[in-house]
């Protein structure tokens, strides 16, 4: 039986991020943006607004992964569609995280881009949980409404049980009666940045594919209605 898990969830999750400190973070986050407007990396800039406010680590690292440069915003929003093509590529240990990690009403991000992130992270371990289920059946069942004829999955071969997720995420989609193309690759963000209809949030690759589909946004959206959503 998979592992009850509370994705994404620490102690500090709530003083992090509820009550008077989001307004403290929300200060340091127009900080960071005019930061990067003028050319500063997101790292240095998240460095001295996180000094300047007293940050915690989270705190910080919610910064950098939501914040973005109007251009490089403005740029991921131009390159992002509404419509799902018949064939399209999921980052899928990117993608399944996320929803875990909302289904276990743990903190995700509203980014600047459009793009909801979490602060789950991978350090290269993953394990199935009690969400993995309904998040990838999230997943296909979407993407089975929108009229796509297959889908392929990626998943980084190197992160633990990868092979484990493959064979489960095959098993949900043949009882959907759904075409799933799960791969284990070594080179993950570098086969989704020479795709159409890429779904992400990696910053990365949002930056350097051909476009996106905002799926997490509008499964959180739509399908998770208690899901902790923070906007920075």
């Amino acid at each position: 039986m998979p592992e009850t898990c509370r994705r994404g969830w620490y102690d500090g999750a709530s003083d992090d991020f509820g009550g008077k400190s989001l307004a403290v973070i929300h200060k340091a986050a127009g900080d960071v943006i005019y930061l990067l407007n003028r050319g500063y990396g997101i790292r240095s800039a998240v460095t001295f607004a996180g000094n300047h406010y007293r940050l915690t680590e989270h705190q910080r690292i919610a910064l950098e992964r939501t914040l973005t440069s109007d251009t490089k915003r403005d740029d991921r929003k131009r390159r992002e569609v509404d419509v799902l093509t018949q064939q399209i590529y999921i980052d899928g240990f990117n993608v399944i995280i996320t929803l875990e990690t909302a289904l276990s009403r743990s903190p995700v991000f509203a980014s600047r881009d459009g793009a909801i992130r979490d602060l789950a992270g991978l350090h290269g371990t993953y394990r199935i949980i009690d969400k993995t289920d309904y998040a990838i059946r999230l997943i296909l069942e979407h993407i089975a409404e929108a009229g796509a004829v297959s889908v392929h999955v990626l998943l980084d071969r190197q992160i633990s049980n990868s092979g484990r997720l493959k064979k489960f995420i095959d098993s949900v989609a043949e009882e959907l009666r759904f075409t799933a193309d799960t791969t284990l690759t070594d080179c993950v963000d570098t086969c989704l940045q020479r795709e159409n209809c890429v779904i992400t949030s990696d910053s990365v690759v949002l930056d350097k594919c051909r476009n996106w589909y905002n799926l997490t946004n509008r499964i959180i959206r739509c399908k998770i209605p208690d899901a902790w959503v923070v906007t920075i």
